[in-house]
């Protein structure tokens, strides 16, 4: 096999039953064992493991994996995928009593099985260590300025004109009561039949006008005095079917001509405000490959049917990386695992020739939440290749 460089690092993960257990990034080379020991690199607590079992030995700073021949699994090396049968038939596999060692090149990945436990791992490039950035203290400043100023200016001058009023109030001189009891006709008409208010609550609150106004709803096409804009179905609860009609986004009390997608995917649309107008287009070509089937049962033409709706969000992701790097081109591969009834367990960029990690890692988001037919007991791991030109 290859030498392993060693700017990657090992990658494993462990499975049960379609559900992630644990994941690890192996930054320090050094043996992975499996086992209910408490010494082990996974501490698992299964009936088909023995106390302690080497899954991954270290020799010279290369790794080897060990299989036995109760074991089952695959192993990518050189680009062919084969099982164990296959590797042991073609003298790959070292065999050291009763089992078998096979060294890993740095381009290698494979899946093991033991029981119901499934361990998937590869080589990758370690994320850089992130570092968390602060501001100067002259930018942060202090509790001075948290400080609404013209808010406290404000207050500080109503304080002083109501202070004002109410010390000049206690000053005038009481009129005198026959003052307020000397009301002109008209006015004390209207108060005479002002209603009562037994009267206000036995006509049902229909003298308030002013609020039956503000609190009536009509049909939207109706003439009510507020509009339900609801009441055409706008509680639905599928949101990607809504977005995926979506043509434009414009601000409300200015412009609605909104152009149309260029084409039936998904599309942003235009922003105005007042006479001024920002188009926005997606650009670039994206061509889908066929799904690779890499573990399960599942058909390469129901996988593509799962990730045909999603193309447009992709084509999204490339449309984003372009504005950043106009000539970016190139090919991401997304490794997608599903459990028996077809939910997403793990969605991971498998190979990324863009150039442009956040790309690859926008177009895995989106094939996360994509919905797959149930492929059955054990799941399927599924291999999806997108071509990107501008």
């Amino acid at each position: 096999m290859g030498d392993q460089s060693s700017d990657k690092v090992l990658r494993i993960g462990v499975i049960q039953g379609g559900r992630i257990l644990d994941e690890r990034l192996l930054r320090r080379r050094a043996p992975v064992t499996v086992g209910s020991d408490s010494k082990n690199t996974f501490v698992l607590a299964a009936g088909e493991l023995p106390r302690s079992f080497k899954l991954l030995d270290v020799v010279r700073d290369r790794y080897l994996l060990c299989f036995d021949d109760e074991m089952r699994g695959r192993l990518t090396i050189e680009g062919e995928s084969l099982d164990f049968e296959t590797i042991k038939a073609r003298g790959l596999a070292l065999q050291t009593g009763s089992g078998y060692r096979v060294e890993l090149s740095e381009s290698a990945r494979g899946r093991v099985v033991l029981g119901d436990l499934t361990f998937l791992f590869q080589f990758v490039v370690p994320p850089a260590p992130h570092v968390q950035s602060q501001l100067p203290t002259l930018v942060r400043g202090g509790w001075s300025t948290a400080l609404d100023w013209p808010l406290l200016l404000c207050i500080g001058v109503s304080l002083v004109v109501h202070g004002t009023v109410l010390a000049s109030l206690r000053t005038v001189e009481g009129a005198p009561a026959s003052a307020f009891l000397e009301l002109p006709a008209p006015a004390a008409r209207f108060v005479a039949s002002a209603p009562t208010p037994d009267e206000d609550a036995a006509g049902g609150g229909q003298r308030r006008g002013i609020l039956r106004i503000i609190g009536a709803t009509g049909p939207a096409a109706g003439d009510g005095a507020i509009v339900d804009l609801l009441a055409a179905g706008g509680r639905s609860g599928d949101l990607d079917a809504v977005l995926q009609h979506l043509a434009g986004v414009g601000l409300v009390g200015e412009r609605s001509d909104l152009p149309p997608a260029a084409d039936s995917q998904p599309a942003l649309g235009a922003a105005f405000l007042g006479a001024a107008t920002a188009s926005s287009r997606m650009a670039g070509e994206v061509a889908a490959e066929e799904p690779e089937i890499v573990d399960g049962s599942l058909a390469p033409d129901a996988a593509a049917a799962a990730v045909r709706p999603r193309l447009g969000a992709v084509r999204w992701c490339y449309s984003e990386a372009l504005g950043r790097n106009p000539q970016l081109r190139g090919r991401v591969a997304v490794s997608v695992v599903l459990d028996a009834e077809g939910r997403v367990t793990d969605s991971r960029v498998d190979a990324n020739t863009l150039g442009e990690e956040e790309a690859g890692h926008c177009v895995a988001t989106v094939l996360e939440r994509a919905r797959f037919p149930a492929p059955g007991p054990g799941g399927a791991q599924l291999l999806f290749g997108y071509s990107f030109a501008p």
